[in-house]
């Protein structure tokens, strides 16, 4: 006659039994949906560094990493500045010639010209008709949104003709969005907008400052 204890035993061990195979198969489970980050830390030890738990790995895309600038960024770069010397030169050619075919630049007081014509143009006139005083010019930064669209941002301040100072009134934000066309960088969109810091005079001072860093 099979006693008490044995039966209670022998269940004893079959849930236990049952338990570890659950558990097993838990961590299995674990171990397949974590097994491509683990397998890319093991190939890419650096993958870890400033990781958090769960953090995705699209995080890692390599438009976003940081360090020294990419080609991409010194493209960008280089377009925002040839703008900047077109300006600087009065050359109306020079200023448009980065622009997308259809890009557009909105200016200090709101004007819009589009296209690479209409920007060549009204710029021709301006040069023609007005004395205009030059950039000075610092990037803040150059953000790579996708592998072919970045955004750039600078503040930009004028030295009126005849002054040897900025003019804090005339400081801005300049946003240029570039993007790449058939392995071709272009400016889509440059947007001028008044640094006037309504009511924080202590924000103009401190963008007037930054900027005669960089014209010192």
């Amino acid at each position: 006659m099979i006693s008490l204890s044995a039966v209670i035993q022998e269940q004893y061990s079959i849930g236990y039994r049952l338990a570890c195979d659950v558990y097993q198969k838990c961590i299995m489970l674990m171990l397949f949906e974590r097994l491509p980050v683990i397998l890319v830390s093991f190939r890419k030890p650096e993958y870890n560094i400033g990781k958090k738990e769960g953090e995705s790995l699209m995080g890692l895309h390599a438009f976003q990493r940081q360090g020294a600038p990419s080609s991409d960024e010194m493209e960008v770069r280089t377009l925002y500045q040839q703008v900047l010397d077109g300006w600087n030169q009065h050359n109306a050619d020079a200023f448009a010639a980065p622009f997308a075919e259809d890009g557009e630049v909105i200016g200090f007081d709101g004007s819009q010209m589009t296209g690479r014509v209409d920007i060549t143009a009204t710029l021709g006139q301006i040069f023609a008709d007005h004395v205009t005083a030059p950039y000075v010019s610092k990037v803040r930064s150059v953000r790579l949104l996708s592998p072919d669209v970045a955004i750039l941002r600078a503040i930009v301040g004028m030295v009126p003709p005849g002054q040897v100072d900025l003019n804090p009134a005339l400081n801005a934000h300049q946003t240029v969005v570039a993007a790449r066309r058939d392995g071709i960088w272009r400016i889509e969109l440059l947007q001028t907008t008044p640094a006037q810091f309504h009511g924080r005079p202590d924000l103009v001072q401190q963008m007037t400052e930054e900027l005669r860093q960089v014209f010192s």
